[in-house]
């Protein structure tokens, strides 16, 4: 358990101030998250599935569940869409994407004036597994840019950016780049990158193109070589007229990684991307609250805090433009559905990583994001 004596007063203050605005939460909720970002020149946005949404029936797929349709409309300006565009969940032959789910959430956040990412076209994670067994190279770039311009073309002027590539780097790589073992650099090496960029802009030059990586948040030494490899990878890109425009910093924070966790390391490298002429996106922010205190009200008060104090590191570079929870609610969080050690707590309490919990009611993390956006400063 982490050492908590230090912040104590601070963290009871939180917690007895967010309880506090929790109980008249539907008084004064007239600003959702969304409108205090935008009042700052930010957007606000979650992580959502059409299977979430629930539609009501199959002659109206464009009608989703209420009570959780009427969060997402009132929170967010900005939505993930995730498996419903994942290559590997959707593809089970050369060729084959199973796409309804995807236009029918694309469809309702253009109905309701919603901005929508795309997450993601290339992950080593939803690779095809008739793509992984592909030997030819040349076959393998022809199926990575046939993917790639379709999904891209069939979506083309709706989307507000798209994660190209995932995850790309290995802190367990030997290459010199830092670059992660998967069946697109096996083939292709290292260009598949370039390749998939400037396919994706070719195809929807008005969307976004963005590298998604996660681990750059804290002092450690496979976060700092992240950093740098990430900022060689750029300078590359940059130089062969790659059309990169924004990092994803996925920001899946940890209480038991807080002390590691440096406000003025997380602004230089920040700097380093603005610097770089880069848009900065917060993509799949959420915290793991494994080694939080049992109490209910203790625990939402470190996770609370610690939203806001990394927030205000990454709100104050005017480059970050979009701040995302991985979910709204703490029962749809990857985290509350993985049962593995690395997140299971040892009282055997449901993890509450995200803003709302199981009733869909505001906790202090909620009320934390909503100050810092508030404290940050106007884009």
């Amino acid at each position: 358990m982490p050492n908590i004596t230090r912040r104590a007063a601070l963290l009871g203050t939180l917690a007895a101030a967010a309880c506090a605005r929790g109980t008249v939460y539907s008084q004064a909720a007239e600003q959702g998250l969304q409108d205090l970002a935008v009042a700052k020149g930010l957007d606000y946005g979650s992580m959502v599935t059409w299977k979430r949404m629930g539609p009501k029936d199959q002659d109206n797929a464009l009608a989703p569940n209420d009570a959780f349709s009427q969060l997402v409309l009132h929170e967010c300006g900005i939505i993930t869409s995730a498996m419903e565009i994942f290559w590997g969940y959707n593809s089970s032959s050369p060729g084959e994407m199973r796409l309804a789910d995807a236009d029918s959430i694309i469809g309702w956040a253009g109905q309701h004036g919603k901005k929508v990412r795309g997450h993601n076209l290339l992950w080593y994670g939803q690779t095809p597994k008739w793509y992984k067994g592909i030997t030819d190279p040349a076959y393998a770039e022809k199926m990575l840019v046939e993917h790639v311009s379709s999904m891209c073309s069939r979506f083309a002027g709706r989307m507000h950016s798209w994660d190209v590539v995932n995850e790309i780097f290995d802190p367990r790589s030997e290459r010199p780049d830092g670059l992660r073992e998967n069946a697109f650099l096996k083939l292709l090496g290292p260009g598949y990158v370039d390749l998939a960029f400037n396919t994706a802009k070719q195809a929807d030059p008005k969307a976004l193109m963005t590298l998604n990586e996660y681990d750059f948040e804290y002092d450690l030494d496979f976060n700092e070589s992240k950093r740098q490899n990430l900022l060689a990878l750029l300078d590359g890109m940059k130089q062969r007229g790659t059309p990169i425009d924004a990092i994803g910093i996925q920001s899946h924070l940890s209480l038991k990684r807080r002390p590691a966790f440096k406000q003025d390391v997380l602004a230089a490298f920040l700097k380093e991307l603005s610097d770089r002429g880069l848009t900065i996106f917060v993509t799949e922010m959420d915290v793991d609250d494994k080694v939080g205190p049992s109490d209910i009200t203790a625990r939402d008060a470190e996770v609370a805090s610690m939203y806001k104090e990394y927030l205000d590191v990454m709100l104050a570079n005017p480059a970050t433009k979009a701040v995302v929870t991985w979910g709204l609610t703490d029962p749809d969080s990857w985290i509350s559905h993985y049962d593995e050690d690395e997140f299971r707590r040892d009282d055997g309490l449901p993890p509450r990583p995200l803003p709302f919990d199981a009733d869909m009611k505001p906790k202090p993390a909620y009320f934390a994001i909503a100050d810092a956006f508030r404290a940050a400063p106007a884009r």
